[in-house]
């Protein structure tokens, strides 16, 4: 018979298992398809390309549909090119920076709870058969960047395959990652920041 300790199930048990299992990479590499719609509208783009990230706090994500798009997380920076746009912020001095960068950086890292607390929102975890999915909600009357954030981690190693991030103007981006490699080898220049 399984003991309590082997089958995880409250809250914080789950939010443990993640984090615990996300401790262990040193960097993740994977492939992503992006929509996003735009609820008014009914719009949606579809966009993909490549994500890095290492637990020394930097991100990339390198689009390959558009070619233009970019998005660069380095400690105290965040680049982003978007439509051929460039925009380099000190996230030290912009909060709503430095709130995008920690907010995707925990949420890959598998560290939702943080993400939770640094948006004053509420966490639900629910584990299904093979992942565990996590919602983060904002609470009423609190203006957050988010209005919910819904977040699957695989079952098997813990890590982020799934990202929907629904903005309280209507826009929704919902992020798949497929071809997910661990403990890889990324190289520095996947973080360089292009002059603008």
């Amino acid at each position: 018979m399984a003991s309590a300790a082997s089958a995880p199930d409250s809250q914080q048990d789950l939010l443990d298992v993640i984090g615990k299992a996300n401790s262990s990479y040193a960097s993740i590499k994977s492939d992503f398809k992006q929509s996003r719609t735009i609820k008014a509208s009914g719009k949606t783009i579809s966009l993909e390309g490549v994500l890095c990230y290492t637990r020394a706090d930097k991100m990339s994500m390198r689009y390959s549909v558009p070619k233009t798009d970019l998005l660069i997380i380095n400690p105290g920076k965040l680049y982003m090119n978007r439509g051929g746009k460039s925009s380099l912020f000190d996230t030290g001095k912009n909060a709503r920076m430095k709130s995008l960068s920690s907010t995707l950086l925990d949420c890959v890292a598998g560290n939702p709870a943080k993400v939770a607390d640094d948006n004053n929102a509420d966490l639900s975890v629910l584990p299904s058969s093979d992942s565990y999915v996590v919602t983060i909600s904002a609470k009423a009357g609190i203006s957050n960047k988010y209005s919910r954030i819904q977040l699957t981690y695989r079952k098997s190693d813990c890590v982020l395959v799934k990202m929907i991030m629904d903005e309280p103007s209507g826009v929704s981006n919902a992020y798949e990652m497929s071809s997910i490699e661990k403990n890889v080898s990324v190289a520095d220049s996947e973080f360089v920041i292009p002059k603008h």
